[in-house]
């Protein structure tokens, strides 16, 4: 039991050695380490429906765009044979429906044209008379106001010696006859006045009457519902090509939420692909390591599986005070602080997620060709959050 003892601090003894002597070493080198993250994508169903396949298998690599899975379509089979039929149907009568309307339609301009050019007739020789009556109307009124007038200069001469009697009982009879004849004038006139009226209500109403026959034409209707079922049938098409998921990019099958026979309902996650590039990289620099860094600094990241083969980056975010070392970073697990720097990658393409790095502070710079990946959250220091793809 003492030997046992013995050995347990020796072991603890020589744990602490190896990692005082690594931290030892990383302080001489002033490098942090790091583990590659990525981003993964959660592929998700857009409606409520059962799942008929999952393609890909838990591990599997996937192309951008590649079928992963399959939700069941024979509902919207069904519902696409069906309006498939109705538009056939619809367009056979279209078509049918336009040949006997072009008939009707020739025969409905002759008669409205006729009509219309009879209405327009009557409506001008009711305007003529209207205007025709409203002068004579006028005419009197001026006739009768001249008649009083020269009444009025008569009976102011009689009234001082100069005598026309005569000539004023004369007047007097021809200004009453004209007074009577100016009602008739004024009766005409309210009566041409009323068949102009009518006849202009009657050459527009004609108007509003060939417009509704023609929309009444069955051609009108069906070509309406033609539309419709034209604007249902692509939704649907939409719909049956959106019941095929595909992989959002370049990655790796992580998990599967769901398998086939299972009901889904909208959102609900079908398949997790990880990207197959690392972005993002968390760096930790431990207690005593060399350190003096800020945002947008540069920083030199090297794998042993590239031959310490350095990659450029730019840090992003810098923790402030000091953290708990992961224990995956330590050749033993240890209680040690260190600082966490957040990195964006320059060329993804040559580190792998999860992969562990030796992280240098230095002027880099990006390795040729390479492109700043696609923006993921630039602060925090959790792992990429998942995002929707199809």
């Amino acid at each position: 039991m003492m030997r046992l003892r013995h050995l347990f601090f020796a072991l603890v003894w020589a744990a602490a050695v190896a990692t005082g002597f690594w931290l030892y070493g990383q302080g001489r080198t002033g490098e942090g380490m790091g583990q590659v993250e990525s981003v993964v994508h959660v592929v998700a169903a857009d409606e409520p429906a059962l799942i008929a396949e999952i393609i890909p298998a838990i591990g599997d690599q996937v192309e951008a765009g590649q079928p992963i899975a399959r939700i069941d379509h024979r509902d919207l089979d069904e519902l696409t044979s069906r309006l498939d039929q109705q538009l056939r149907q619809e367009r056979d009568l279209l078509s049918a429906d336009r040949q006997l309307g072009d008939v009707d339609f020739t025969r409905f301009q002759v008669e409205r044209d006729h009509e219309a050019r009879r209405l327009h007739g009557e409506a001008l020789a009711a305007r003529q008379v209207c205007a025709e009556a409203a002068t004579a109307v006028a005419a009197g009124k001026a006739e009768t106001a001249a008649l009083g007038q020269e009444i009025d200069r008569l009976n102011r001469a009689g009234s001082v010696g100069l005598g026309h009697a005569d000539e004023v009982a004369r007047l007097a009879i021809r200004r009453d006859t004209l007074v009577g004849a100016q009602s008739g004038r004024e009766a005409a006139l309210a009566d041409a006045q009323g068949k102009l009226n009518h006849a202009t209500a009657a050459e527009r109403a004609w108007v509003d009457i060939a417009t509704a026959t023609l929309r009444r034409n069955p051609a009108f209707d069906r070509q309406a519902r033609i539309a419709g079922l034209e604007g249902e049938l692509g939704q649907v098409r939409e719909r049956l090509r959106r019941r095929t998921l595909v992989a959002p990019c370049l990655g790796i099958v992580v998990a599967i939420h769901a398998r086939a026979g299972t009901a889904v309902g909208p959102a609900s996650p079908v398949l997790s692909v990880q990207e197959i590039t690392g972005r993002w990289l968390d760096a930790y620099w431990p207690e005593g390591v060399e350190f003096s860094a800020a945002i947008g600094d540069r920083v030199l990241a090297s794998s042993q599986r590239r031959g310490r083969q350095m990659v450029g980056g730019t840090i992003t975010a810098v923790q402030p005070g000091f953290v708990p070392l992961p224990a995956l970073m330590l050749p033993r697990p240890l209680p040690i602080n260190a600082r966490l720097v957040r990195i964006r990658l320059d060329n993804a393409a040559t580190l792998l997620p999860g992969e562990r790095v030796a992280v240098r502070l230095g002027a880099g710079h990006a390795e040729p060709g390479a492109a700043p990946p696609v923006d993921a959250p630039a602060s925090g220091f959790s792992a990429a959050t998942p995002t929707a793809g199809r």
